[in-house]
C-alpha cells in the first residue's frame, strides 16, 4: 500500500481555499502518472553525484524524487532518506526498487506545497528540475545545522528552449541565493537554462569553513561576499 502525505498548513502562509489545491494537485498527479506509465524514469543527477558529500552523512530529502534513482543513490552512500512525489505510479516504482534492493528509503506520495518541512530534520535536501516557492521557508526550517541543500531547475532562459513554458515555473536570475538568505552558498551557477545552487545551514560542527573558497564559486552576479566562509551566528 502506498503511503500518503496529510496536508500540513504552513506557519504564517496564506493558504489557497482546499477545493482549489485539491484540484492543481489532482491535475498534476494525472498528468506525471501518465508521463511515468509511458515509461519515464528518473536518471541520476551528475551534480548530486559530484556534491553530495558535501552534507553529513544522516538523514535525506529528496522533493519530487520521481522513480527514486537519486533517493536509491544517496540510500547506497550511507543515508536514511524521505522521497516524494506527486505521481502514484512513479512512487509506487521507487518504492518497489527500494524493497527489492533493501534500500533505507521512505516513498510517499504527496505535493510539496503539502509537505510539513518538520525542523532541524534533515541533513541533506535535494530538489532537480522541480518548483515550488511556497516550499522555500520549510526547506530552509527542515535542514539540521550544518545541513546542506542541492537545488538544480531551469531558469527563464528556458523560454528561449521551449516557448511554451510557463513563466512562474522558472527561475530569475540570483532567485534561490535571496529565496535562501539564512543559508551559506557553497556554489552557484547559472549555465545556459539551469540554474544549481548549493548551501549549507549554518552550524558550530563546521567551525568558519561552511563555504568553498571564493575561487570555486561559479556564481552568475552572486554577490562577492557570498563566497567567504563566515562564523555561525
Amino acid at each position: 500500500m502506498l503511503e500518503h502525505m496529510t496536508p500540513t498548513p504552513r506557519p504564517g502562509a496564506v493558504e489557497e481555499p482546499a477545493s482549489d489545491l485539491r484540484a492543481a494537485q489532482d491535475e498534476a498527479r494525472s498528468r506525471w502518472d501518465g508521463i511515468y506509465r509511458q515509461g519515464r524514469e528518473t536518471r541520476l543527477h551528475p551534480t548530486l553525484a559530484r556534491f553530495f558529500a558535501l552534507a553529513p552523512v544522516g538523514r535525506a530529502l529528496e522533493i519530487a524524487c520521481g522513480t527514486g534513482t537519486n533517493a536509491l543513490f544517496l540510500a547506497r552512500q550511507g543515508f536514511t532518506v524521505d522521497a516524494f512525489d506527486i505521481s502514484e505510479v512513479a512512487v509506487r516504482k521507487a518504492q518497489q526498487q527500494a524493497r527489492q534492493q533493501g534500500l533505507p528509503v521512505r516513498c510517499f506520495v504527496g505535493d510539496a506545497a503539502a509537505f510539513p518541512f518538520p525542523p532541524e530534520t534533515y541533513d541533506l535536501i535535494v530538489n532537480f528540475y522541480f518548483l515550488e516557492r511556497r516550499a522555500f521557508p520549510g526547506i530552509a526550517r527542515a535542514l539540521k545545522p550544518g545541513g546542506v541543500l542541492i537545488f538544480e531547475t531551469f531558469n527563464w532562459r528556458h523560454l528561449k528552449v521551449r516557448p511554451a513554458t510557463r513563466p512562474e515555473h522558472l527561475l530569475q536570475s540570483w532567485e534561490l541565493p535571496r529565496a535562501f538568505p539564512q543559508l551559506l552558498p557553497l556554489y552557484y551557477r547559472e549555465h545556459e537554462n539551469r540554474t544549481t545552487f548549493i548551501a549549507r545551514k549554518p552550524g558550530a560542527r563546521y567551525g568558519r569553513y561552511l563555504c568553498l573558497p571564493p575561487h570555486l564559486l561559479l556564481g552568475a552576479g552572486l554577490p562577492p561576499a557570498a563566497g567567504r566562509c563566515r562564523q555561525p551566528a
